[in-house]
């Protein structure tokens, strides 16, 4: 049996079908387009079994066919928020990923180790800034995480812990090419404390509740003094940063978190990712033209010490 197509002119009547509603229905499923009259919807839950989703080319002469593997449970298969038109990278096809730099570029890395004895080796791209604890530098070990590098102030206000970038210089990168920071560490209070962990277009992180001033360019994750959940301060220069919370909301707290900031070659778009929760910030970014330094701390607000323990902190830009 195949589906006919009657061509008997017969509209019916508002509570009969008729030949044609017949047509219309078989038409449908034979390959007419109706996308300019009637475009089809799908608000159920359609389930295909293995290769019988079928995407057929321009030609209509040879399919994609869709092979599903021996899933053990349900899984999501997520396509991320674009910002523009993009292409699937597959496996073996001769492909050119545009989203990391190509030959002949060199990839540079760096990483904050922490040791065993009271401080941390920095190498790379991470090595031209420091590791400050106007209090103290103590290493210790975490039954969790492992050996922590713990950086204390002193009872003053406005005093940086952790990681500082150097003042000097232009900086490590830019938005030009990849540029990606990871950073896990933990603040010893929830009050009288910021956590700025980011990129900003100042060669000194600003010791304050606004790390992005209305004339900086920077990405920063993190919180003010006056914050009780996590944020994201974005800004090309050009005005009052944006301020966004984290989806969830993340509370302020002494856990670890892991704070991973990911620009794209480009610079049209960032990831930042706190623990397992993705924001994707897709304006009021730093322009290619602007250097960027990083910094992974906590900040004192008034005369009681506060402590950043790190775990690690790792970067690497395309070049």
């Amino acid at each position: 049996m195949t589906r006919k197509i009657v061509n008997n002119n017969d509209s019916g009547d508002s509570t009969h079908f008729g030949g044609n509603d017949l047509d219309y229905i078989n038409q449908l499923f034979t390959g007419v387009d109706q996308s300019g009259s009637d475009p089809v919807t799908m608000a159920t839950t359609w389930q295909f079994k293995n290769q019988k989703l079928q995407l057929i080319n321009p030609a209509s002469t040879f399919n994609y066919i869709i092979n599903t593997g021996a899933i053990g449970a349900t899984r999501n298969l997520t396509i991320p928020a674009l910002t523009a038109d993009d292409t699937f990278l597959f496996q073996n096809a001769q492909q050119a990923v545009w989203g990391t730099d190509n030959f002949p570029s060199i990839v540079k890395d760096g990483q904050v180790n922490v040791l065993g004895n009271n401080a941390a080796v920095l190498d790379g791209v991470l090595s031209g800034g420091s590791i400050v604890g106007a209090g103290s530098l103590t290493s210790t070990y975490n039954t969790t995480e492992g050996m922590t590098l713990a950086c204390a102030t002193t009872a003053v206000a406005n005093l940086n812990a952790g990681y500082v970038a150097s003042p000097t210089g232009i900086g490590m990168g830019r938005t030009l090419t990849n540029i990606r920071f990871t950073a896990r560490q933990a603040a010893s209070a929830t009050t009288t404390v910021r956590q700025y962990v980011g990129l900003t277009s100042l060669a000194t992180l600003p010791l304050s509740d606004t790390p992005l001033g209305t004339a900086d360019s920077g990405i920063i994750v993190g919180y003010t003094s006056t914050d009780t959940n996590w944020q994201v301060f974005n800004n090309d220069g050009s005005g009052t940063a944006v301020k966004t919370q984290i989806t969830g909301p993340i509370p302020t707290d002494t856990n670890f978190h892991t704070i991973d900031i990911n620009i794209p070659a480009g610079g049209t778009s960032a990831t930042i990712t706190v623990d397992s929760t993705a924001v994707v910030v897709g304006s009021r970014l730093p322009a290619t033209t602007t250097n960027l330094f990083y910094n992974s701390v906590v900040q004192t607000t008034t005369t009681t010490a506060r402590t950043n323990t790190i775990r690690y902190i790792q970067g690497q830009l395309d070049r």
